[in-house]
């Protein structure tokens, strides 16, 4: 008889090595080199699309192998994740929402990144700030023996006392797994009995829409014997801004 062995494939797929943890740092370093290139260079009135083939270009110059299709939009309340990039033209109170797919040795780059065109309100200020720590504070308390149910329970302590609102509520986890595939098994939700063990990589990104702005900071982690270790620069303290 032939059996499926899918599952044992994923118990060692979910261990990564060093020498994958590298390669995905460098992919990741590759990445947010292009967004932060693109952005200094972008403009009031510039498309989503050329925006995007200028991020497309400055990913291959930057040494990726391969840059599959940007998720970009710009957006002050329509946020609509899955959408091509248009000739939708930025103008100021856009945010400007990325996704990249971009690899390096095989390993992709699943990052999120933002900026705003013109400078952000004080309320903006402060929930970017906010959810920027949270998201961070959550990447930082994954530790061996853990569960991800028990990372997803933390972090809904810490949203609600941080009484930020009502979370993006189109997906039931605020991170994943990654490795060779953009997304990976485990989910970090509240169901997820995976033992969290080191080796593992996990994606943490809650996202939050507020009053026509939207706040999603990925950070990633490789886990270790003692916590974790970052595999991406943190995101910028303050929200990058087009003028």
């Amino acid at each position: 008889a032939v059996s499926s062995a899918v599952d044992l494939l994923w118990r060692v797929r979910l261990i990564k090595t060093p020498f994958e943890a590298e390669m995905k740092k460098i992919a990741f370093d590759i990445v947010n080199k292009a967004f932060d290139q693109a952005i200094a260079n972008a403009y009031p009135g510039i498309t989503e699309f050329e925006l995007c083939q200028m991020m497309q270009a400055q990913i291959y110059l930057n040494g990726a192998e391969s840059a599959p299709p940007i998720a970009m939009l710009f957006s002050d309340g329509d946020f609509f994740y899955g959408r091509h990039p248009s000739e939708r033209r930025l103008r100021e109170g856009h945010y400007i929402w990325t996704d990249f797919r971009a690899t390096y040795g095989g390993y992709p780059a699943d990052r999120n990144r933002i900026a705003r065109c013109g400078d952000p309100t004080t309320w903006e200020i402060d929930t970017y700030e906010r959810v920027r720590s949270l998201t961070i504070e959550v990447a930082n308390s994954f530790k061996p023996g853990l569960r991800c149910r028990d990372i997803f329970s933390k972090f809904q302590r810490l949203w609600m006392e941080a009484d930020l609102g009502q979370i993006y509520g189109q997906v039931s986890r605020i991170g994943h797994g990654g490795g060779l595939d953009v997304t990976e098994p485990p989910s970090i939700s509240a169901t997820d009995e995976t033992v969290i063990e080191p080796g593992m990589i996990f994606h943490v990104e809650p996202k939050l829409e507020k009053n026509g702005a939207v706040f999603q900071f990925e950070e990633v982690v490789f886990i270790t014997d003692g916590g974790v270790e970052f595999l991406s620069e943190l995101s910028p303290e303050r929200v990058p801004v087009v003028k």
